[in-house]
């Protein structure tokens, strides 16, 4: 049996083990979507294929390893051996979409399956309708890249060329392609020998007892977690609008119960699957849900997925938009279907750790949702093809005495960065004009949102044409939530400008106000489209801010100040948003609260303490004023999104907008939720079980 101290010397050691093959895949690379970005993750699993070790990189690409190492020993069986390794890019094989490729490999040590190893790079082209092979107009997986299901690319340590030359002959970029096939191939062949080292130490016996031990640990601590946290029901909603093909809105609901250490994640009532490519597999629905729990619940321990994943259950109807069945087509599942299931989680995380003082340090805003992304493509002015991802970052979520981080990202991908200008300028005809960190796209709250990233882009001479696939959501209905009485960050858009005098914006810094002086422009209102860049024409793209948290009336004057003096909140909005009317003093700028708040009391109550309002006996009870109410009876408004950020302008919300929930003793905002076309109410509800009453 394995001692304390070697367990903790070698989890840690194959922790670093699965950390060294990222790294080594991503410096062996072609595409800065990997080497600079971060669009990559590494997973070393169990001999059963259950998750132990995910990476840093994109969390879940990690998480789906498990469903691929599962497609791969249904399809091969028993002939799984020594040296072989497996590729598929087919999400009802578990892979996310058809260009994040999974590679994954069985480890033998003496002719015993010890673990598996996995890797998943984002790919910049894997074939299709479309360069990059984000489908806009497609209608089913027919009309999509050709998806593989599991094949081995390596048969006992010989690559099979034949299976190669059928995976790269689709692609617009074969060569990139085929270098990070082999980046990740080789990684696999390190993790073997890093893997077998081990086993030279210890034996196979304490290594098999190593890894079993390090599951339980997971799984029984974030039981404890769960069962600190209050029993209850919560029903959240979010949205994505446009599916690629029509103009509709689609909803995605969450209904989560928790009993003791039992969580039962509801997805009854989300959408039909579309008919575009914004649907995601049953791989996407269990990848949106872990990369949120992973790690939230796993801050100071191994990120376990497989432990993770047996501590809740899952509801879902297939054929629906996160549980999609064959032939829906899933191009942008990433960033659409998988990326709003994480959305939901977020925000029933955030609601019921809000509960629990222990853990309100963990309650996070909703931050950068979705995504605002784009791919250029068309020759360079020697005639050569180029294809190139663009992507915008948002701010990251606030939380619990803390803004959020300014273009600061989503916490499902901790290692991803933007690119930088210059590499992406010498990959391309095309020339950044600016890329900066929006000013008013955080949620407001006491806390602030982080900002979004703006950029703005043309070509470059003599190239006269490049052909752009946008791809973006919350364009028309804010995916990112504020917590606890915080604002939504601003909706997302892109706009392309004709007629621009080029020259006079990269001698001045006028930024947008140079783009709208006499320029014609138009705007990209259905969130997906296929566009023409040409001379003289500028893509503006905006990308959402962080959620906030808090009321924005109780946000500390000076911090208004300084956010105004420091350019990330204009002077308008710290009055329409924040109440603060900034005027100039005798020694300078200060600000003035037009309106206060009550300062926060201690109640004498044995009620669930939340950050500003208990809960006891069926009712909530205000920290400021004492008044008690329950949701029936709170005071509530509605707001356009453009009132509540003006970055939100480009948008008239396709009638839905924000419904504010409010102490009716003091008006102190208790909850910002969103209201559809037709209604007032908001589409978020919380039932907190009384003691002893528990939730079925």
């Amino acid at each position: 049996m394995i001692d304390d101290v070697t367990f903790e010397v070698m989890r840690h050691r194959l922790w670093e083990i699965n950390n060294e093959i990222g790294v080594l895949a991503a410096r062996m690379a072609a595409t800065p979507a990997v080497y600079e970005t971060g669009d990559y993750n590494t997973g070393l699993l169990d001999r059963h294929g259950r998750g132990v070790f995910s990476g840093v990189g994109v969390i879940r690409m990690a998480t789906v390893l498990d469903l691929v190492v599962a497609s791969v020993k249904s399809t091969f069986g028993e002939s799984i051996g020594p040296g072989d390794v497996f590729l598929t890019n087919d999400p009802f094989a578990g892979a996310l979409h058809a260009m994040d490729v999974a590679v994954v490999a069985p480890v033998f040590v003496s002719e015993a399956l010890v673990s598996w190893t996995g890797i998943v790079f984002h790919e910049p082209d894997v074939g299709g309708p479309t360069p990059g092979s984000w489908s806009v107009g497609a209608t089913d997986a027919y009309q999509e890249p050709p998806l593989i299901p599991p094949q081995r690319i390596v048969l006992r340590g010989v690559l099979q060329r034949d299976i190669e030359a059928a995976f790269l002959r689709n692609s617009r970029t074969p060569e990139a392609l085929a270098i990070n096939l082999h980046a990740k191939i080789g990684a696999q062949e390190l993790a073997r020998v890093r893997i077998s080292e081990v086993i030279e130490e210890i034996g196979i016996d304490d290594y098999v007892a190593l890894l079993e031990r390090i599951l339980h640990d997971v799984r029984s601590t974030v039981r404890e977690q769960l069962a600190v946290m209050p029993d209850g029901e919560w029903q959240v909603s979010t949205y994505i609008d446009h599916d690629g093909v029509t103009p509709a809105i689609y909803e995605l609901k969450l209904t989560a119960r928790k009993h003791a250490d039992r969580l039962v994640l509801d997805f009854t009532g989300t959408s039909p699957q579309a008919p575009g490519p914004i649907n995601c597999a049953w791989s996407g629905l269990v990848a949106g849900i872990l990369e949120v729990l992973v790690p939230l619940f796993c801050i100071d321990l191994p990120w376990s997925h497989g432990a993770v994943a047996e501590c809740f259950e899952i509801v879902s109807e297939p054929g629906t938009i996160n549980n999609a069945t064959h032939p829906a087509p899933t191009s942008m599942a990433t960033i659409n279907a998988c990326q709003s299931t994480s959305d939901l989680v977020w925000q029933v995380l955030a609601m019921m750790n809000g509960w629990v003082s222990s853990r309100r340090a963990e309650v996070i805003a909703v931050g950068y949702a979705g995504a605002n992304s784009g791919v250029s493509s068309g020759r360079l002015a020697n005639g050569s093809p180029f294809v190139l991802s663009l992507s915008g970052l948002g701010g990251g979520g606030a939380r619990f005495g803390h803004d959020g981080v300014d273009s600061g990202g989503n916490i499902i991908a901790p290692i991803f960065a933007i690119p930088n200008v210059e590499r992406l300028e010498s990959l391309s005809p095309l020339l950044w004009l600016w890329r900066r960190e929006l000013p008013d796209s955080g949620g407001a709250g006491e806390w602030r949102g982080g900002m979004g990233v703006e950029f703005a882009v043309t070509l470059r001479p003599p190239v006269e044409q490049a052909e752009v696939t946008v791809f973006s959501t919350s364009w028309a209905v804010p995916a990112t939530r504020g917590a606890h009485g915080g604002f939504p960050g601003g909706l997302q858009s892109n706009v392309f400008f004709s007629g621009v005098d080029v020259p006079s914006i990269l001698a001045g810094d006028g930024f947008a106000d140079a783009l709208q002086a006499g320029s014609a422009h138009e705007l990209v209102g259905a969130g997906k489209a296929r566009l023409i860049l040409g001379p003289g024409d500028v893509w503006l793209s905006e990308a959402s801010g962080g959620g906030g948290f808090g009321d924005p009336r109780a946000r500390d004057v000076q911090a208004i100040l300084d956010d105004v003096l420091s350019g990330r909140v204009t002077a308008a909005h710290a009055l329409t948003g924040y109440g603060v009317q900034i005027t100039n003093g005798p020694d300078g700028p200060v600000g003035v609260r037009a309106e206060e708040l009550s300062p926060l009391r201690e109640l004498e109550t044995s009620a669930l303490s939340g950050s500003f309002f208990d809960f006891t006996d069926g009712k909530y009870q205000c920290r400021r004023c004492s008044t008690r109410f329950d949701t029936p009876t709170a005071a509530r408004r509605s707001l356009s999104f453009a009132h509540a950020s003006p970055v939100s302008r480009w948008s008239d919300g396709a009638g839905f907008g924000l419904a504010v929930l409010s102490c009716p003793g003091c008006t102190a905002i208790f909850r910002v939720d969103v209201h559809r076309p037709g209604s007032t109410e908001g589409d978020t509800a919380e039932h907190l079980a009384s003691k002893g009453e528990g939730v079925a």
